[in-house]
């Protein structure tokens, strides 16, 4: 312990657990290029634009304008290699941790540390936005034949009656959860670099409003429900699997020998109310293959769990990482404006690239790719539309008109994991007072506008002799930019309570006028998204119930 306080750079088991994480990341990538995988890599690619420059030109290459070619259409051969090297590269500098090393470690723990308290400030509430995860998982399972409402019942038990707790332990599919503390952090910033104790205050504020609870559970069901969807068809052989299924297994290089090793009787596992599972780490122990072909199966089948984990709940991935940080590195001037603009686009970046990858297999099925999309789409504006209507009755206000364009769209950048950008739509604001830019510049510039905002046209009007409002700007400021505010989530009734007993009474001290802010902010409100407030800002107590009628609007 005085050699850790000494030397180390986090507590003793996170030291170890990160080291066991480090070594697995290492072997996977001497298995995939060898010895030394950089190099490996470099010269797969390397054959590759050998391959291309011998292959036939393509006359309709230089048809296609620079947006196209930016994604990828209209390349040369030659020219297709490189991108995909550009690719490979980066995301290998972020396996082996060179995309992460500060250019300036000072100012890279600064920055990422703002933006942990900035998370533990703004994603109190967000467990409602979880619900967009429900249509994600169906629609996952659907895609490889699966029963979409498998996993949720798994969720259901998971949550609720802990049936499977024993089970996720025997089949090892907690140990993420265990690996990464900041398992919920990831998801939503992937910040590698950071300092400990903003990081476990963002934590720990996840950790209290169930998001990584619900996270955990959800993975896991995902994970329990495949392995026992693929036991039920355990009696199948490849080629009687559905064409879904099959495809999926094809595309990742798993095909009618490893089927057969791992649909074996002795490596099924079976839990403690008689239900059979299969599973990468209970066949690794119970299989009877010599050791090096076991190791190469369990490895590519426990590959096929992750990435439908990761179709069914997209966190920030590898692809989703590299694509918002474009090779910068953190604590450089480039490296935290895009680490900041990426923060919360996350999941929609790394579920934008899922579909791609879904797409090749849902061809290969011989599967309408755009019903597939039209229904994603659909279940999670569904979805979004339920979430922005709990948030509201959260917030105090009833619910809003559902009979506007402007409402559904909303639903579907809130389903789709953009649900602020919804309220450009009814606004020129968004729900924090930031415009358009601020918003997509991401919280931390958003933050610097919100600073100046309540210090600026303040210190403006005194220097004029005129008069300031220094006092509410500097309460509102503090209200919905202070790490401490999200420790009050709990259910949604103390947190409006707690914001109406202490944020307004607090108001109310420093700012006189403040019940005639409030009266324009509840007309603007009525305006621009046809709701009022059932516990109206600064009342000791509710007005009145909500009104669940305002979502008929103008047919009410």
């Amino acid at each position: 312990m005085d050699y850790n306080d000494a030397f180390g750079a986090a507590n003793p088991f996170e030291a170890v657990i990160n080291q066991f994480s480090s070594m697995a990341r290492d072997i996977a990538r001497m298995r995939a290029f060898g010895p030394n995988p950089k190099a490996g890599m470099e010269n797969a690619i390397q054959v590759l634009d050998k391959a291309a420059h011998l292959s036939p030109r393509d006359p309709r290459a230089g048809d296609t304008n620079t947006l196209q070619k930016a994604v990828g259409i209209g390349l040369q051969p030659e020219e297709r290699v490189q991108a995909i090297g550009d690719k490979a590269r980066a995301r290998m500098a972020l396996l082996t941790g060179e995309a992460n090393r500060p250019g300036n470690a000072h100012w890279a723990a600064v920055m990422s540390g703002g933006r942990n308290l900035l998370r533990a400030a703004q994603l109190g509430r967000a467990v409602a936005s979880m619900a967009a995860d429900l249509p994600s998982i169906q629609m996952a399972a659907a895609a490889i034949d699966m029963n979409p409402n498998a996993p949720i019942k798994e969720f259901m038990k998971s949550a609720f009656t802990n049936m499977s707790a024993r089970t996720a332990r025997d089949l090892g599919v907690i140990m993420e959860s265990h690996a990464r503390a900041s398992i919920t952090t990831a998801r939503t910033a992937g910040d590698i670099w950071q300092p400990e104790m903003t990081s476990r205050f963002s934590n720990f504020v996840l950790r209290a409003n169930g998001m990584t609870a619900i996270t955990n559970h959800e993975k896991g069901a995902v994970a329990i429900a495949l392995g026992s969807d693929w036991a039920d068809k355990a009696g199948l052989s490849f080629d009687q699997l559905p064409e879904g299924l099959r495809a999926f297994m094809r595309n990742r290089d798993f095909g009618s020998a490893e089927w057969d090793a791992i649909r074996a009787p002795e490596v099924t596992y079976t839990d403690y109310a008689g239900g059979k599972h299969l599973n990468p780490n209970w066949f690794r122990v119970k299989s009877k293959l010599p050791e090096a072909q076991a190791d190469d199966i369990a490895i590519r089948f426990g590959a096929l769990i992750e990435d439908h984990v990761e179709m069914s709940i997209p966190s920030f991935s590898l692809a989703g990482q590299s694509a918002v940080q474009f090779g910068t590195r953190p604590g450089t001037w480039g490296g935290e404006f895009v680490r900041s603009m990426g923060m919360y686009k996350g999941p929609m970046l790394s579920q934008m690239f899922n579909m791609l990858r879904r797409a090749r297999d849902l061809k290969q099925a011989k599967y309408s790719i755009p019903l597939f999309i039209g229904g994603l789409v659909a279940m999670q504006t569904i979805t979004g539309a339920f979430t922005i209507q709990l948030k509201e009755i959260w917030k105090g206000r009833d619910l809003r008109p559902m009979n506007t364009l402007s409402f559904w769209g909303a639903a579907m950048l809130q389903g789709g994991g953009l649900g602020i950008l919804g309220d450009f739509l009814s606004s020129n604001t968004s729900r924090a007072g930031g415009g358009f830019t601020e918003t997509v510049a991401g919280p931390a510039f958003g933050f610097i506008g919100d600073a100046g905002r309540a210090i600026l046209p303040n210190a403006a009007a005194l220097l004029n002799g005129e008069e300031t409002h220094f006092g509410r700007d500097l309460v509102q400021f503090t209200r919905y930019n202070n790490p401490l505010a999200s420790l009050t989530v709990g259910p949604a009734p103390v947190s409006l309570a707690f914001d109406r007993l202490f944020w307004d009474q607090f108001q109310y001290l420093v700012d006189p006028d403040a019940h005639k802010a409030w009266r324009r902010q509840e007309r603007k409100r009525q305006r621009e998204f046809g709701n009022s407030s059932w516990y109206p800002s600064g009342s000791l107590s509710p007005a009145r119930a909500p009104d669940l009628t305002n979502i008929l609007g103008d047919a009410r």
